[in-house]
């Protein structure tokens, strides 16, 4: 096989066309190289700005948060003053129902001993006119048979003797 001779001006022509053509080859490198910096660069921009996005939204995430942690202390504490209120209540309660049931059963014990009293002690202590009166209306008051604790026989003891006392007693000047 023969060789193919080249002319010197074939090799140059070659030559320069390979240079040409690796010079618009490393152009279209260099353009490529920076269309991707470009790119890069507008990526790490959009990147930037959802990272500070990010950050605004998880500052008001975060304080939210912490809000709603402080109104739920706050509620709490109220629940817990409020339920010691309930228990403190409950006692009071407790202890006054347990005093009316023993005042009930001295009451039921009360009403069902008579004292046969004389009335005089009622007015033990009277000097004069006006002091009987008083303590008479006071008598009447205590033991009248409508009230709780009333006895009829009882008042009719206190008005005899406020009679007898009344007709004996010198009337105030």
């Amino acid at each position: 096989m023969e060789e193919p001779s080249m002319t010197a001006e074939e090799a140059a022509k070659l030559i320069q066309e390979w240079c040409l053509h690796e010079t618009a080859k490393g152009k279209s490198d260099e353009e490529w190289i920076n269309d991707e910096k470009e790119e890069l660069k507008r990526q790490q921009e959009q990147f930037e700005q959802e990272k500070q996005e990010f950050l605004r939204s998880k500052s008001f995430e975060q304080q939210k948060l912490d809000q709603e942690k402080r109104l739920f202390e706050m509620k709490w504490k109220l629940l817990e003053e409020e339920w010691r209120k309930l228990v403190i209540e409950r006692e009071r309660v407790e202890r006054k129902r347990a005093f009316y049931a023993r005042l009930a059963d001295f009451e039921t014990s009360a009403n069902s001993i008579k004292y046969d009293v004389s009335a005089s002690v009622f007015f033990r202590g009277v000097k004069n006119h006006s002091g009987l009166k008083k303590r008479y209306k006071d008598l009447l008051k205590i033991y009248h048979p409508d009230n709780l604790h009333g006895d009829h026989g009882v008042i009719q003891k206190i008005n005899e003797e406020y009679e007898k006392l009344k007709s004996n007693m010198p009337k105030d000047r």
